[in-house]
């Protein structure tokens, strides 16, 4: 299901759609972000944010740097953020509010955030799809026919007609040297 919201202010109108969910015990997710989803568990007043699909230092960062956001815009306080009870998951706590309905204050917030986010989004993918054209299709420049560079002999770090027995893995090999030569 799609919620589109507005929020309305005094200095401006703000406008954001946003691919909501709302599970059967009453929490909110948002799953917006490539990377992440994002929870809202209303009966603890938590937010817990879940890698969408493997963890990576690209998803920690992004956990973080919405972790700061909130915290910035004092929806959660700093002292609550911890790694959560399921591999990869950062949670905190939403501060209690007795004017704002901080849950709506918190989407707004998250909102805000994936909209700046949406230029990184789009430059991300256009640089995947120009790293997989370069592998793909490579310009002359950046390719050779094959035979036009020649082989070394000896590559890599096993050597022609070396081989090695298992369980021998330091071996001295002496050279005979001549006396007076060295």
């Amino acid at each position: 299901m799609k919620i589109n919201f507005e929020i309305i202010s005094d200095p401006a109108i703000a406008k954001y759609n946003l691919k909501i969910k709302k599970t059967m015990d009453n929490n909110v997710v948002i799953q917006d972000h490539p990377d992440i989803d994002i929870v809202f568990v209303s009966k603890a007043r938590k937010i817990v944010l879940f890698p969408k699909e493997q963890y990576s230092d690209e998803v920690y960062e992004t956990q973080n740097l919405l972790m700061k956001h909130l915290q910035k815009e004092y929806l959660i306080s700093g002292q609550t953020i911890r790694v959560g009870n399921i591999f990869g998951t950062l949670e905190a706590e939403m501060i209690l509010s007795e004017k704002f309905n901080i849950a709506n204050a918190c989407i707004m917030s998250v909102a805000k955030f994936l909209e700046n986010e949406k230029e990184q989004f789009a430059l991300d993918k256009e640089y995947e799809k120009m790293y997989i054209k370069s592998i793909v299709s490579p310009t002359d420049e950046d390719s050779t026919e094959l035979g036009e560079v020649e082989h070394g002999e000896d590559k890599g770090s096993i050597r022609p007609g070396y081989i090695r027995d298992f369980g021998y893995g330091y071996h001295y090999l002496y050279e005979k040297k001549e006396k007076g030569k060295g």
